[in-house]
């Protein structure tokens, strides 16, 4: 207290409640040098690459020079299904979102009349954004599913089970990086509050999307060693640093060439451990994560 006026605690009794602290008080953790060594690799490790490859990493990318083509069955009738109505609270977010897609060229406005029309399937996320998906159930059944082979998560972990340094790539709204066919793309419309709209590029729901996105993108890396592909992920591995450094090259150079582009954020580089569908990988061998 200031002037004649008396104390009302003294610094004991101040220090014991918290109201007064005297000094510098320090937070501390216990890390691992091998998490130091993985956070700072997620941090920095990105930055080169986005420098070197800067293409890869600009918004949503295209496979160049390929259409793809679905086989449609001509037996099968195609269906013009009722309108599902949405709500007038997501009336908005849909609209934005269409507008989002439209600017991006995954779809285009449907000119003249279609043979088919699909439901519009609209679920919200924890924060209040939108996803909007196509029901292609009836749809499916005019698309000849192609039947290509999709290894296991098991196959992809045995063949990384000898690496001690990993990256995992993520190819950005995966699906939306390969282009329809102009004959392909009638039988994915679909309706919307403002009009008719079809896809551009390959959307998830149709049948044979899984096993044809694994063989295009597996066609782009082959021939890079140390580079698997699991879906919309790539595994790029390698013995030690520069292995794995010259491994991640290669397969950097081939997306760049093929015009195919990653998600910087959900990327990790140059880790010495990851944790890819509920199991950890390291130079240890292979474990079930904790969470």
């Amino acid at each position: 207290m200031c002037g004649k006026a008396a104390t009302l605690l003294s610094r004991e009794a101040s220090e014991l409640p918290g109201v007064l602290r005297v000094g510098v008080s320090i937070n501390s953790c216990d890390v691992k040098s091998d998490d130091m060594k993985n956070l700072a690799n997620q941090i920095y490790g990105k930055a080169p690459l986005k420098t070197k490859f800067p293409k890869v990493y600009q918004g949503l990318g295209k496979l160049k020079g390929y259409q793809l083509k679905l086989h449609i069955d001509e037996k099968v009738q195609p269906v013009a299904q009722p309108v599902r109505r949405i709500s007038f609270s997501r009336r908005a977010k849909v609209t934005e979102k269409l507008e989002e897609l439209l600017k991006l060229d995954v779809i285009e406005k449907v000119e003249g009349t279609t043979s088919w029309v699909n439901p519009l399937v609209v679920v919200e996320k924890p924060n209040g954004d939108i996803r909007i998906f196509l029901d292609m159930r009836q749809a499916n059944q005019g698309i000849v599913r192609e039947k290509h082979p999709v290894p296991t998560v098991e196959e992809t972990l045995q063949e990384v089970s000898y690496a001690k340094v990993f990256s995992k790539l993520d190819l950005n709204m995966a699906f939306h990086q390969i282009e329809l066919d102009p004959d392909s793309r009638d039988i994915t419309a679909f309706a919307a509050p403002d009009g008719l709209y079809r896809y551009k590029r390959l959307l998830f729901g149709v049948n044979m999307a899984t096993e044809k996105f694994q063989q295009i993108v597996w066609q782009v890396i082959k021939g890079c060693p140390g580079a698997y592909n699991l879906h919309d992920d790539l595994q790029v591995v390698g013995t030690d640093d520069k292995e794995h450094d010259e491994n991640l090259d290669r397969v950097m150079r081939k997306l760049e060439e093929s015009g195919l582009t990653l998600n910087y954020y959900k990327c990790e580089i140059g880790v010495s451990s990851m944790v890819y569908m509920g199991d950890v990988l390291s130079g240890e061998g292979l474990k079930v994560s904790s969470e």
